[in-house]
Protein backbone atom coordinates (compact mmCIF):
# COMPACT_ATOMS: atom_id res chain seq x y z
CA UNK A 1 0.00 0.00 0.00
CA UNK A 2 2.83 2.37 0.76
CA UNK A 3 4.44 1.51 -2.59
CA UNK A 4 1.16 2.14 -4.42
CA UNK A 5 0.77 5.46 -2.62
CA UNK A 6 4.32 6.45 -3.57
CA UNK A 7 3.77 5.48 -7.21
CA UNK A 8 0.51 7.45 -7.29
CA UNK A 9 2.16 10.49 -5.74
CA UNK A 10 5.07 10.26 -8.17
CA UNK A 11 2.67 10.01 -11.10
CA UNK A 12 0.77 13.08 -9.91
CA UNK A 13 4.03 14.95 -9.50
CA UNK A 14 5.12 14.02 -13.03
CA UNK A 15 1.72 15.04 -14.38
CA UNK A 16 1.93 18.38 -12.56
CA UNK A 17 5.49 18.86 -13.81
CA UNK A 18 4.43 18.21 -17.41
CA UNK A 19 1.52 20.61 -16.97
CA UNK A 20 3.81 23.28 -15.62
CA UNK A 21 6.36 22.64 -18.38
CA UNK A 22 3.59 23.00 -20.97
CA UNK A 23 2.43 26.24 -19.40
CA UNK A 24 6.04 27.42 -19.20
CA UNK A 25 6.73 26.73 -22.88
CA UNK A 26 3.43 28.05 -24.20
CA UNK A 27 3.37 31.24 -22.15
CA UNK A 28 2.84 34.44 -24.27
CA UNK A 29 5.91 35.97 -22.58
CA UNK A 30 9.40 34.62 -23.03
CA UNK A 31 10.94 33.17 -19.84
CA UNK A 32 14.57 32.38 -19.35
CA UNK A 33 16.95 31.79 -16.46
CA UNK A 34 20.31 33.57 -16.31
CA UNK A 35 23.25 32.85 -14.07
CA UNK A 36 25.34 35.62 -12.52
CA UNK A 37 27.63 35.58 -15.60
CA UNK A 38 24.72 36.35 -17.94
CA UNK A 39 24.61 32.82 -19.39
CA UNK A 40 21.24 31.37 -20.37
CA UNK A 41 20.52 28.22 -18.35
CA UNK A 42 16.86 27.73 -19.21
CA UNK A 43 14.54 29.17 -21.83
CA UNK A 44 10.99 28.49 -22.90
CA UNK A 45 9.79 28.09 -26.49
CA UNK A 46 8.53 31.68 -26.61
CA UNK A 47 12.09 32.96 -26.14
CA UNK A 48 13.30 30.60 -28.86
CA UNK A 49 10.56 31.88 -31.19
CA UNK A 50 11.33 35.52 -30.42
CA UNK A 51 15.03 35.02 -31.19
CA UNK A 52 14.37 32.80 -34.19
CA UNK A 53 16.50 29.92 -32.88
CA UNK A 54 16.08 26.47 -31.40
CA UNK A 55 16.16 26.13 -27.64
CA UNK A 56 19.29 24.01 -27.82
CA UNK A 57 21.03 26.98 -29.55
CA UNK A 58 20.29 29.20 -26.54
CA UNK A 59 21.12 27.05 -23.52
CA UNK A 60 24.67 27.59 -22.28
CA UNK A 61 25.30 30.75 -24.31
CA UNK A 62 25.67 34.31 -23.07
CA UNK A 63 22.68 36.59 -23.48
CA UNK A 64 24.90 39.22 -25.14
CA UNK A 65 25.38 36.91 -28.15
CA UNK A 66 21.74 37.53 -29.12
CA UNK A 67 21.65 41.30 -28.62
CA UNK A 68 22.18 43.79 -31.47
CA UNK A 69 25.46 45.67 -31.75
CA UNK A 70 24.00 48.91 -30.39
CA UNK A 71 22.82 47.10 -27.21
CA UNK A 72 26.01 45.17 -26.39
CA UNK A 73 27.32 47.65 -23.82
CA UNK A 74 23.94 48.00 -22.14
CA UNK A 75 23.61 44.20 -21.92
CA UNK A 76 27.05 43.89 -20.31
CA UNK A 77 26.31 46.45 -17.60
CA UNK A 78 22.88 44.89 -17.00
CA UNK A 79 24.40 41.47 -16.40
CA UNK A 80 26.97 42.98 -14.02
CA UNK A 81 24.23 44.76 -12.09
CA UNK A 82 22.50 41.42 -11.48
CA UNK A 83 25.43 40.24 -9.35
CA UNK A 84 25.23 43.12 -6.90
CA UNK A 85 21.48 43.56 -6.75
CA UNK A 86 18.93 41.68 -4.73
CA UNK A 87 15.93 43.36 -6.31
CA UNK A 88 14.18 43.39 -9.69
CA UNK A 89 16.13 44.80 -12.59
CA UNK A 90 14.64 45.99 -15.90
CA UNK A 91 16.12 47.16 -19.15
CA UNK A 92 15.21 47.73 -22.79
CA UNK A 93 17.56 46.06 -25.28
CA UNK A 94 17.55 45.46 -28.99
CA UNK A 95 17.78 41.75 -29.91
CA UNK A 96 18.97 40.16 -33.15
CA UNK A 97 17.14 37.24 -34.74
CA UNK A 98 18.84 34.50 -36.74
CA UNK A 99 17.66 36.06 -40.04
CA UNK A 100 19.42 39.34 -39.21
CA UNK A 101 16.31 41.32 -38.26
CA UNK A 102 16.06 43.01 -34.87
CA UNK A 103 13.34 43.83 -32.39
CA UNK A 104 13.01 45.84 -29.21
CA UNK A 105 12.78 43.67 -26.09
CA UNK A 106 11.95 44.41 -22.46
CA UNK A 107 13.77 42.39 -19.78
CA UNK A 108 12.61 42.00 -16.17
CA UNK A 109 14.91 39.94 -13.88
CA UNK A 110 14.37 38.72 -10.31
CA UNK A 111 16.96 36.76 -8.31
CA UNK A 112 15.94 33.15 -7.59
CA UNK A 113 15.68 32.17 -3.88
CA UNK A 114 18.21 29.40 -3.32
CA UNK A 115 19.93 27.84 -0.35
CA UNK A 116 23.16 29.45 0.82
CA UNK A 117 26.19 28.35 -1.14
CA UNK A 118 24.33 27.61 -4.40
CA UNK A 119 25.13 29.70 -7.56
CA UNK A 120 22.79 32.65 -8.02
CA UNK A 121 20.25 32.50 -10.83
CA UNK A 122 17.85 35.10 -12.15
CA UNK A 123 14.37 34.47 -13.43
CA UNK A 124 13.93 36.75 -16.43
CA UNK A 125 10.92 37.65 -18.58
CA UNK A 126 11.45 38.83 -22.20
CA UNK A 127 8.71 40.76 -24.06
CA UNK A 128 8.67 42.07 -27.65
CA UNK A 129 7.75 45.76 -27.31
CA UNK A 130 8.31 46.77 -30.97
CA UNK A 131 4.62 47.40 -31.61
CA UNK A 132 4.29 49.35 -28.39
CA UNK A 133 7.25 51.53 -29.36
CA UNK A 134 5.78 52.10 -32.82
CA UNK A 135 2.45 53.02 -31.28
CA UNK A 136 4.18 55.38 -28.88
CA UNK A 137 6.19 56.97 -31.69
CA UNK A 138 3.03 57.34 -33.76
CA UNK A 139 1.25 58.84 -30.79
CA UNK A 140 4.14 61.25 -30.17
CA UNK A 141 4.19 62.20 -33.83
CA UNK A 142 0.47 62.85 -33.86
CA UNK A 143 0.78 64.87 -30.68
CA UNK A 144 3.57 66.93 -32.26
CA UNK A 145 1.46 67.51 -35.37
CA UNK A 146 -1.47 68.63 -33.25
CA UNK A 147 0.76 70.93 -31.20
CA UNK A 148 2.48 72.50 -34.21
CA UNK A 149 -0.55 72.67 -36.50
CA UNK A 150 -1.70 76.07 -37.72
CA UNK A 151 -5.26 74.77 -37.65
CA UNK A 152 -7.31 74.58 -34.48
CA UNK A 153 -7.76 70.92 -33.49
CA UNK A 154 -10.44 70.37 -30.85
CA UNK A 155 -11.83 67.11 -29.50
CA UNK A 156 -15.00 66.84 -27.47
CA UNK A 157 -17.32 64.24 -26.03
CA UNK A 158 -20.60 63.25 -27.59
CA UNK A 159 -22.19 65.72 -25.14
CA UNK A 160 -20.06 68.51 -26.67
CA UNK A 161 -17.74 68.84 -23.65
CA UNK A 162 -14.29 70.04 -24.79
CA UNK A 163 -11.56 67.50 -24.03
CA UNK A 164 -8.48 68.81 -25.86
CA UNK A 165 -7.44 72.24 -27.12
CA UNK A 166 -4.20 72.78 -29.10
CA UNK A 167 -2.09 76.01 -29.25
CA UNK A 168 -3.58 77.00 -32.61
CA UNK A 169 -7.01 76.97 -30.95
CA UNK A 170 -5.68 79.41 -28.35
CA UNK A 171 -4.37 81.73 -31.07
CA UNK A 172 -7.55 81.49 -33.12
CA UNK A 173 -10.19 81.89 -30.41
CA UNK A 174 -8.24 83.68 -27.65
CA UNK A 175 -9.06 81.12 -24.92
CA UNK A 176 -6.31 79.29 -23.04
CA UNK A 177 -6.75 75.53 -22.70
CA UNK A 178 -7.51 75.70 -18.98
CA UNK A 179 -10.32 78.17 -19.70
CA UNK A 180 -12.26 75.91 -22.07
CA UNK A 181 -11.36 72.26 -21.34
CA UNK A 182 -14.35 70.78 -19.55
CA UNK A 183 -16.74 73.45 -20.86
CA UNK A 184 -19.35 73.06 -23.59
CA UNK A 185 -18.30 73.45 -27.22
CA UNK A 186 -21.38 75.64 -27.68
CA UNK A 187 -19.34 78.41 -26.11
CA UNK A 188 -17.84 78.88 -29.61
CA UNK A 189 -21.04 78.43 -31.64
CA UNK A 190 -23.13 81.46 -32.78
CA UNK A 191 -26.84 81.17 -32.00
CA UNK A 192 -27.74 80.87 -35.67
CA UNK A 193 -25.42 77.83 -36.04
CA UNK A 194 -26.67 75.75 -33.08
CA UNK A 195 -29.04 73.71 -35.24
CA UNK A 196 -26.17 73.04 -37.62
CA UNK A 197 -24.18 71.69 -34.66
CA UNK A 198 -26.97 69.24 -33.87
CA UNK A 199 -27.05 68.07 -37.47
CA UNK A 200 -23.31 67.47 -37.39
CA UNK A 201 -23.58 65.42 -34.19
CA UNK A 202 -26.36 63.24 -35.67
CA UNK A 203 -24.21 62.49 -38.72
CA UNK A 204 -21.17 61.77 -36.54
CA UNK A 205 -23.19 59.24 -34.51
CA UNK A 206 -23.93 57.48 -37.80
CA UNK A 207 -20.16 57.15 -38.34
CA UNK A 208 -19.89 59.81 -41.08
CA UNK A 209 -16.88 62.01 -41.65
CA UNK A 210 -18.00 65.51 -42.64
CA UNK A 211 -15.48 67.00 -45.03
CA UNK A 212 -14.66 70.69 -45.30
CA UNK A 213 -17.66 72.94 -44.90
CA UNK A 214 -17.86 76.64 -44.14
CA UNK A 215 -19.41 77.86 -40.92
CA UNK A 216 -18.79 80.47 -38.21
CA UNK A 217 -17.52 80.47 -34.64
CA UNK A 218 -17.28 83.06 -31.84
CA UNK A 219 -13.95 84.20 -30.37
CA UNK A 220 -13.31 85.23 -26.77
CA UNK A 221 -13.65 88.92 -27.66
CA UNK A 222 -17.01 88.28 -29.35
CA UNK A 223 -15.86 88.43 -32.96
CA UNK A 224 -17.63 86.25 -35.50
CA UNK A 225 -14.94 84.16 -37.16
CA UNK A 226 -15.49 82.51 -40.56
CA UNK A 227 -13.96 79.03 -40.54
CA UNK A 228 -13.81 75.92 -42.67
CA UNK A 229 -14.00 72.73 -40.62
CA UNK A 230 -13.67 68.99 -41.01
CA UNK A 231 -15.40 66.88 -38.36
CA UNK A 232 -14.69 63.19 -37.69
CA UNK A 233 -15.88 60.58 -35.16
CA UNK A 234 -13.44 59.37 -32.47
CA UNK A 235 -13.62 55.59 -31.92
CA UNK A 236 -12.24 53.30 -29.22
CA UNK A 237 -10.45 50.01 -29.77
CA UNK A 238 -13.74 48.22 -30.31
CA UNK A 239 -14.92 50.65 -32.95
CA UNK A 240 -17.46 52.42 -30.72
CA UNK A 241 -17.88 56.16 -31.28
CA UNK A 242 -16.84 57.92 -28.09
CA UNK A 243 -16.21 61.50 -29.20
CA UNK A 244 -15.93 64.11 -31.94
CA UNK A 245 -12.78 65.64 -33.44
CA UNK A 246 -12.88 68.92 -35.37
CA UNK A 247 -10.21 70.68 -37.41
CA UNK A 248 -10.94 74.37 -37.98
CA UNK A 249 -9.14 76.80 -40.28
CA UNK A 250 -9.55 80.55 -40.06
CA UNK A 251 -10.96 81.86 -43.34
CA UNK A 252 -10.44 85.53 -42.50
CA UNK A 253 -7.22 85.92 -44.57
CA UNK A 254 -8.84 84.01 -47.43
CA UNK A 255 -11.93 86.22 -47.22
CA UNK A 256 -9.74 89.31 -47.29
CA UNK A 257 -7.82 87.93 -50.24
CA UNK A 258 -11.02 87.06 -52.08
CA UNK A 259 -12.43 90.52 -51.42
CA UNK A 260 -9.19 92.17 -52.60
CA UNK A 261 -9.19 89.92 -55.66
CA UNK A 262 -12.79 90.81 -56.45
CA UNK A 263 -11.98 94.48 -56.05
CA UNK A 264 -8.90 94.14 -58.24
CA UNK A 265 -10.86 92.23 -60.89
CA UNK A 266 -13.59 94.85 -60.81
CA UNK A 267 -11.01 97.63 -61.21
CA UNK A 268 -9.33 95.81 -64.09
CA UNK A 269 -12.67 95.11 -65.73
CA UNK A 270 -13.61 98.78 -65.37
CA UNK A 271 -10.24 99.83 -66.79
CA UNK A 272 -10.59 97.37 -69.68
CA UNK A 273 -14.12 98.50 -70.47
CA UNK A 274 -13.50 102.26 -70.27
CA UNK A 275 -9.96 102.47 -71.66
CA UNK A 276 -9.66 105.23 -74.29
CA UNK A 277 -8.06 102.86 -76.81
CA UNK A 278 -9.40 99.62 -78.24
CA UNK A 279 -8.53 96.44 -76.32
CA UNK A 280 -9.05 92.96 -77.74
CA UNK A 281 -8.25 89.45 -76.51
CA UNK A 282 -7.70 87.17 -79.49
CA UNK A 283 -7.40 83.38 -79.40
CA UNK A 284 -4.40 81.66 -81.06
CA UNK A 285 -6.77 80.82 -83.95
CA UNK A 286 -7.53 84.52 -84.45
CA UNK A 287 -11.00 84.63 -82.88
CA UNK A 288 -12.20 87.47 -80.64
CA UNK A 289 -12.55 86.44 -76.99
CA UNK A 290 -13.11 89.82 -75.37
CA UNK A 291 -13.45 93.39 -76.60
CA UNK A 292 -13.96 96.74 -74.89
CA UNK A 293 -16.22 99.70 -75.63
CA UNK A 294 -13.61 101.76 -77.48
CA UNK A 295 -13.01 98.90 -79.94
CA UNK A 296 -16.75 98.43 -80.42
CA UNK A 297 -16.97 102.12 -81.37
CA UNK A 298 -14.12 101.69 -83.86
CA UNK A 299 -15.98 98.83 -85.57
CA UNK A 300 -19.52 100.07 -85.01
CA UNK A 301 -20.45 96.63 -83.67
CA UNK A 302 -21.95 95.08 -80.55
CA UNK A 303 -20.13 92.65 -78.29
CA UNK A 304 -22.57 89.87 -79.19
CA UNK A 305 -21.81 90.30 -82.89
CA UNK A 306 -18.05 90.15 -82.35
CA UNK A 307 -17.65 87.29 -79.88
CA UNK A 308 -15.79 84.33 -81.48
CA UNK A 309 -15.62 86.04 -84.86
CA UNK A 310 -12.35 85.90 -86.77
CA UNK A 311 -10.25 89.05 -86.91
CA UNK A 312 -9.63 88.59 -90.63
CA UNK A 313 -13.37 89.00 -91.23
CA UNK A 314 -13.26 92.51 -89.76
CA UNK A 315 -10.05 93.66 -91.41
CA UNK A 316 -9.71 95.34 -94.77
CA UNK A 317 -6.17 93.92 -94.82
CA UNK A 318 -6.58 90.22 -93.91
CA UNK A 319 -3.05 89.41 -95.07
CA UNK A 320 -1.61 91.72 -92.42
CA UNK A 321 -3.76 90.15 -89.72
CA UNK A 322 -2.59 86.67 -90.74
CA UNK A 323 1.06 87.76 -90.65
CA UNK A 324 0.51 89.40 -87.29
CA UNK A 325 -0.95 86.20 -85.80
CA UNK A 326 2.03 84.25 -87.16
CA UNK A 327 4.47 86.65 -85.49
CA UNK A 328 2.63 86.45 -82.18
CA UNK A 329 2.72 82.63 -82.34
CA UNK A 330 6.53 82.90 -82.63
CA UNK A 331 6.75 84.79 -79.30
CA UNK A 332 7.24 88.10 -81.13
CA UNK A 333 5.67 91.37 -80.02
CA UNK A 334 4.10 93.77 -82.52
CA UNK A 335 4.49 97.54 -82.26
CA UNK A 336 2.81 100.33 -84.25
CA UNK A 337 1.35 97.90 -86.77
CA UNK A 338 -0.64 99.94 -89.31
CA UNK A 339 -3.82 98.16 -90.38
CA UNK A 340 -7.36 98.90 -91.50
CA UNK A 341 -10.63 97.74 -89.96
CA UNK A 342 -13.91 97.91 -91.78
CA UNK A 343 -16.66 99.78 -89.96
CA UNK A 344 -20.16 98.37 -89.93
CA UNK A 345 -21.21 101.05 -92.46
CA UNK A 346 -18.50 99.87 -94.88
CA UNK A 347 -16.02 102.71 -94.35
CA UNK A 348 -12.43 102.10 -93.29
CA UNK A 349 -10.85 102.82 -89.94
CA UNK A 350 -7.09 103.20 -89.91
CA UNK A 351 -5.52 101.86 -86.71
CA UNK A 352 -2.13 101.32 -85.11
CA UNK A 353 -1.86 98.00 -83.26
CA UNK A 354 0.47 96.92 -80.47
CA UNK A 355 0.10 93.26 -79.51
CA UNK A 356 1.76 90.54 -77.47
CA UNK A 357 0.93 87.01 -76.37
CA UNK A 358 -0.18 85.75 -72.97
CA UNK A 359 1.65 82.44 -72.42
CA UNK A 360 1.36 79.66 -69.86
CA UNK A 361 3.82 76.74 -69.79
CA UNK A 362 4.87 77.31 -73.38
CA UNK A 363 1.31 77.57 -74.73
CA UNK A 364 -0.25 80.84 -75.85
CA UNK A 365 -3.65 81.25 -74.19
CA UNK A 366 -4.53 84.44 -76.08
CA UNK A 367 -2.96 87.55 -77.52
CA UNK A 368 -3.64 91.07 -76.30
CA UNK A 369 -4.22 93.79 -78.91
CA UNK A 370 -4.03 97.49 -78.10
CA UNK A 371 -5.69 99.42 -80.92
CA UNK A 372 -5.44 103.17 -81.55
CA UNK A 373 -7.80 104.79 -84.00
CA UNK A 374 -5.64 107.02 -86.22
CA UNK A 375 -8.19 107.55 -88.99
CA UNK A 376 -8.29 111.32 -88.48
CA UNK A 377 -4.50 111.50 -88.39
CA UNK A 378 -4.26 109.42 -91.54
CA UNK A 379 -6.75 111.72 -93.26
CA UNK A 380 -4.67 114.77 -92.29
CA UNK A 381 -1.45 113.08 -93.38
CA UNK A 382 -3.14 111.98 -96.57
CA UNK A 383 -4.09 115.58 -97.24
CA UNK A 384 -0.48 116.62 -96.63
CA UNK A 385 0.66 113.93 -99.09
CA UNK A 386 -1.92 115.13 -101.57
CA UNK A 387 -0.66 118.69 -101.25
CA UNK A 388 2.89 117.44 -101.77
CA UNK A 389 1.79 115.46 -104.83
CA UNK A 390 0.05 118.51 -106.27
CA UNK A 391 3.13 120.65 -105.65
CA UNK A 392 5.30 118.00 -107.33
CA UNK A 393 2.86 117.82 -110.20
CA UNK A 394 2.94 121.59 -110.64
CA UNK A 395 6.74 121.60 -110.48
CA UNK A 396 6.84 118.77 -113.03
CA UNK A 397 4.48 120.62 -115.33
CA UNK A 398 6.49 123.84 -114.93
CA UNK A 399 9.68 121.97 -115.74
CA UNK A 400 8.10 120.40 -118.80
CA UNK A 401 6.09 123.37 -120.07
CA UNK A 402 8.31 126.30 -119.09
CA UNK A 403 11.90 125.30 -118.36
CA UNK A 404 12.07 122.78 -121.19
CA UNK A 405 10.65 125.37 -123.61
CA UNK A 406 13.20 127.97 -122.55
CA UNK A 407 16.00 125.45 -122.85
CA UNK A 408 14.71 124.51 -126.30
CA UNK A 409 14.89 128.20 -127.27
CA UNK A 410 18.45 128.42 -125.98
CA UNK A 411 19.36 125.33 -128.00
CA UNK A 412 17.83 126.87 -131.14
CA UNK A 413 19.80 130.12 -130.67
CA UNK A 414 23.01 128.15 -130.05
CA UNK A 415 22.50 126.15 -133.25
CA UNK A 416 21.82 129.40 -135.19
CA UNK A 417 24.93 131.01 -133.72
CA UNK A 418 26.95 127.94 -134.69
CA UNK A 419 25.86 128.26 -138.32
CA UNK A 420 26.71 131.96 -138.40
CA UNK A 421 30.20 131.45 -136.95
CA UNK A 422 31.15 128.29 -138.79
CA UNK A 423 32.37 130.11 -141.93
CA UNK A 424 34.72 132.63 -140.39
CA UNK A 425 35.20 131.63 -136.75
CA UNK A 426 35.37 127.82 -136.46
CA UNK A 427 36.62 127.85 -132.83
CA UNK A 428 33.70 129.98 -131.69
CA UNK A 429 31.35 127.83 -133.76
CA UNK A 430 32.60 124.72 -131.91
CA UNK A 431 31.87 126.41 -128.58
CA UNK A 432 28.36 127.24 -129.76
CA UNK A 433 27.90 123.60 -130.84
CA UNK A 434 29.01 122.44 -127.35
CA UNK A 435 26.51 124.88 -125.75
CA UNK A 436 23.75 123.41 -127.92
CA UNK A 437 24.76 119.84 -127.00
CA UNK A 438 24.79 120.59 -123.28
CA UNK A 439 21.47 122.38 -123.60
CA UNK A 440 19.96 119.30 -125.31
CA UNK A 441 21.30 117.12 -122.51
CA UNK A 442 19.75 119.47 -119.93
CA UNK A 443 16.45 119.30 -121.78
CA UNK A 444 16.54 115.48 -121.68
CA UNK A 445 17.35 115.39 -117.95
CA UNK A 446 14.68 117.99 -117.20
CA UNK A 447 12.05 115.97 -119.03
CA UNK A 448 13.08 112.79 -117.19
CA UNK A 449 12.94 114.69 -113.92
CA UNK A 450 9.49 115.99 -114.81
CA UNK A 451 8.29 112.48 -115.59
CA UNK A 452 9.72 111.22 -112.27
CA UNK A 453 7.97 113.98 -110.32
CA UNK A 454 4.66 113.64 -112.16
CA UNK A 455 4.66 110.06 -113.50
CA UNK A 456 1.01 109.12 -113.80
CA UNK A 457 -0.82 110.42 -116.83
CA UNK A 458 -4.49 109.50 -116.74
CA UNK A 459 -4.94 110.76 -120.23
CA UNK A 460 -2.47 108.18 -121.49
CA UNK A 461 -1.65 104.72 -120.17
CA UNK A 462 -2.03 105.74 -116.50
CA UNK A 463 -0.25 103.62 -113.89
CA UNK A 464 0.74 100.94 -116.38
CA UNK A 465 2.41 103.49 -118.62
CA UNK A 466 4.24 105.07 -115.68
CA UNK A 467 5.51 101.68 -114.49
CA UNK A 468 6.64 100.86 -118.02
CA UNK A 469 8.62 104.12 -118.10
CA UNK A 470 10.02 103.30 -114.61
CA UNK A 471 11.28 99.95 -115.93
CA UNK A 472 12.80 101.54 -119.03
CA UNK A 473 14.48 104.31 -117.06
CA UNK A 474 15.90 101.74 -114.59
CA UNK A 475 17.36 99.72 -117.47
CA UNK A 476 18.90 102.84 -119.00
CA UNK A 477 20.29 104.51 -115.88
CA UNK A 478 21.38 101.54 -113.76
CA UNK A 479 22.08 98.90 -116.42
CA UNK A 480 19.70 96.48 -114.61
CA UNK A 481 17.40 94.02 -116.38
CA UNK A 482 14.06 95.53 -115.29
CA UNK A 483 10.85 94.19 -116.79
CA UNK A 484 7.22 95.24 -116.36
CA UNK A 485 4.25 92.90 -116.85
CA UNK A 486 0.60 93.76 -116.54
CA UNK A 487 -2.76 92.09 -116.56
CA UNK A 488 -4.98 93.49 -119.28
CA UNK A 489 -7.79 93.87 -116.70
CA UNK A 490 -5.66 95.74 -114.18
CA UNK A 491 -7.02 99.27 -114.27
CA UNK A 492 -7.45 101.93 -111.60
CA UNK A 493 -9.84 104.81 -111.95
CA UNK A 494 -8.63 107.35 -109.37
CA UNK A 495 -5.32 109.11 -109.74
CA UNK A 496 -4.40 109.23 -106.00
CA UNK A 497 -4.37 105.42 -105.84
CA UNK A 498 -2.29 105.26 -109.02
CA UNK A 499 0.16 107.79 -107.61
CA UNK A 500 0.61 105.92 -104.30
CA UNK A 501 1.12 102.58 -106.09
CA UNK A 502 3.68 104.17 -108.40
CA UNK A 503 5.59 105.63 -105.45
CA UNK A 504 5.61 102.21 -103.76
CA UNK A 505 6.99 100.59 -106.89
CA UNK A 506 9.51 103.41 -107.32
CA UNK A 507 10.79 102.99 -103.75
CA UNK A 508 10.94 99.17 -104.07
CA UNK A 509 12.99 99.45 -107.30
CA UNK A 510 15.33 102.01 -105.72
CA UNK A 511 15.89 99.72 -102.70
CA UNK A 512 16.55 96.72 -104.96
CA UNK A 513 19.21 98.68 -106.89
CA UNK A 514 20.77 100.56 -104.01
CA UNK A 515 20.62 98.07 -101.11
CA UNK A 516 19.85 94.74 -102.75
CA UNK A 517 22.49 95.05 -105.52
CA UNK A 518 19.99 93.30 -107.80
CA UNK A 519 20.76 92.33 -111.40
CA UNK A 520 17.13 91.58 -112.31
CA UNK A 521 13.91 93.29 -111.22
CA UNK A 522 10.37 92.23 -112.16
CA UNK A 523 7.42 94.61 -111.76
CA UNK A 524 3.96 93.11 -112.13
CA UNK A 525 0.45 94.56 -111.97
CA UNK A 526 -2.45 92.10 -111.85
CA UNK A 527 -6.06 91.96 -110.84
CA UNK A 528 -8.20 89.27 -109.18
CA UNK A 529 -11.90 89.19 -108.41
CA UNK A 530 -11.40 90.88 -105.07
CA UNK A 531 -8.18 92.90 -105.24
CA UNK A 532 -5.53 94.62 -107.29
CA UNK A 533 -1.97 93.44 -106.68
CA UNK A 534 1.30 95.27 -107.37
CA UNK A 535 4.43 93.17 -106.98
CA UNK A 536 8.13 94.02 -107.22
CA UNK A 537 10.58 91.12 -107.06
CA UNK A 538 14.39 91.15 -107.35
CA UNK A 539 17.29 88.70 -107.17
CA UNK A 540 19.46 90.80 -104.85
CA UNK A 541 20.97 89.97 -101.47
CA UNK A 542 17.56 90.07 -99.77
CA UNK A 543 16.42 91.45 -96.44
CA UNK A 544 18.22 90.78 -93.14
CA UNK A 545 16.93 87.84 -91.10
CA UNK A 546 15.70 90.25 -88.45
CA UNK A 547 12.74 91.88 -90.15
CA UNK A 548 12.64 94.76 -87.67
CA UNK A 549 16.24 95.75 -88.38
CA UNK A 550 15.53 97.26 -91.82
CA UNK A 551 12.55 99.50 -91.05
CA UNK A 552 13.96 102.64 -92.58
CA UNK A 553 12.08 105.74 -93.63
CA UNK A 554 11.47 104.41 -97.14
CA UNK A 555 9.84 101.21 -95.88
CA UNK A 556 7.65 103.11 -93.43
CA UNK A 557 6.52 105.47 -96.16
CA UNK A 558 5.69 102.49 -98.40
CA UNK A 559 3.62 100.93 -95.60
CA UNK A 560 1.94 104.23 -94.93
CA UNK A 561 1.04 104.75 -98.60
CA UNK A 562 -0.44 101.23 -98.72
CA UNK A 563 -2.52 102.01 -95.65
CA UNK A 564 -3.71 105.32 -97.09
CA UNK A 565 -5.32 103.59 -100.05
CA UNK A 566 -6.79 100.84 -97.86
CA UNK A 567 -4.28 98.21 -98.90
CA UNK A 568 -1.69 95.97 -97.28
CA UNK A 569 2.05 95.80 -97.87
CA UNK A 570 4.01 92.59 -97.38
CA UNK A 571 7.80 92.45 -97.68
CA UNK A 572 9.42 89.05 -97.56
CA UNK A 573 12.82 87.51 -98.08
CA UNK A 574 12.89 84.99 -100.96
CA UNK A 575 14.46 81.64 -100.05
CA UNK A 576 16.73 81.50 -103.11
CA UNK A 577 17.83 85.11 -102.66
CA UNK A 578 16.18 88.44 -103.23
CA UNK A 579 13.18 90.34 -101.93
CA UNK A 580 9.49 90.40 -102.80
CA UNK A 581 7.36 93.51 -102.17
CA UNK A 582 3.63 92.91 -102.60
CA UNK A 583 0.98 95.60 -102.20
CA UNK A 584 -2.67 94.54 -102.53
CA UNK A 585 -5.73 96.77 -102.36
CA UNK A 586 -9.34 95.61 -102.22
CA UNK A 587 -11.58 96.33 -105.16
CA UNK A 588 -14.22 98.40 -103.39
CA UNK A 589 -16.05 101.48 -104.59
CA UNK A 590 -14.03 104.61 -104.03
CA UNK A 591 -16.87 106.30 -102.16
CA UNK A 592 -16.66 103.61 -99.45
CA UNK A 593 -13.04 104.47 -98.64
CA UNK A 594 -12.63 107.11 -95.96
CA UNK A 595 -11.15 110.14 -97.69
CA UNK A 596 -10.50 108.23 -100.91
CA UNK A 597 -10.28 111.37 -103.03
CA UNK A 598 -7.11 113.20 -102.17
Amino acid sequence: MQNDELRRTQLELETAHERLALLYDSAPVGYLTLDDAGVIREANLTVARLLGRGREQLIGRELSRFTAAESQDACYFFCRSLRVSNGKRTIELRFRRSDGTTFAGWLESDPESLSPGQPRRFLTALSDISERIKAQESSNQLAAIVESSNDAIISRTLDDVIVSWNPASERMFGYRAKEVVGRSFRLLVPPDRVENLRTVRRRILLGERIEQYETARITKDGRRLPVITTTSPIKDGNGRIIGISAILRDLTPQKWTEAALRQSEAALADFFEHAPLGLIWVSPEGRILRVNRAQLDILGQTEQNLFRRKMVELSATPELVTLMLERLARHEAVHDYLAQFRHRDGSLRHVLIDANGFWDKGRMLHSRWFVRNVTRRVELEREILAIGERVQQRIGQDLHDDVCQQLTGIEFLARSLERQLSAHYPAEAARAREVARLTRQAITHTRELARGICPVDLAGEGLAGALEELAARTRKLFRVACRFQRDSLARIADQPTQTHLYRIAQEAVANAVKHGKAARIDIRLQQTESKLILGVRDNGVGLPNNADAHKGLGLRIMQYRAGVIGGSLVIRRILNGGTAVVCSIPRIPAEQRTGANL
